[in-house]
């Protein structure tokens, strides 16, 4: 949750518009009226790759980017199908993240 919030923080001092859910169904409901939806594989006791399929399905042009630290190779393949062709690794080799730019 962390990070969704540090994103949320961000995006918002931004100037942008920013709502989290915390479940699939609260993502698909906030989803209805985005323009970006950013979403992780592991949702706690939700699979992410559902929920994405989930939101495909309720909106199929959303853009979708994927956010992750899990490590499957398959998942991510998945994602990628998926989203909208690119999966950044949250955890990938913890480089810090601009403060410039997000998003």
């Amino acid at each position: 949750m962390a990070i969704c919030e540090a994103l949320t923080a961000f995006l918002a001092e931004q100037g942008h518009q920013v709502r989290y859910a915390t479940n699939g169904d609260g993502a698909v409901a906030q989803a209805l009226h985005a323009d970006l939806a950013i979403c992780d594989l592991r949702l706690g006791s939700e699979n992410g790759l559902d929920v994405i399929e989930r939101l495909r399905r309720v909106r199929p042009e959303l853009k979708i980017l994927v956010l992750t630290a899990y490590p499957s190779i398959d998942a991510l393949q998945t994602a990628t199908n998926l989203g909208d062709g690119r999966v950044p690794l949250e955890a990938a080799r913890h480089q810090p993240t601009r403060r410039t730019g997000c998003a």
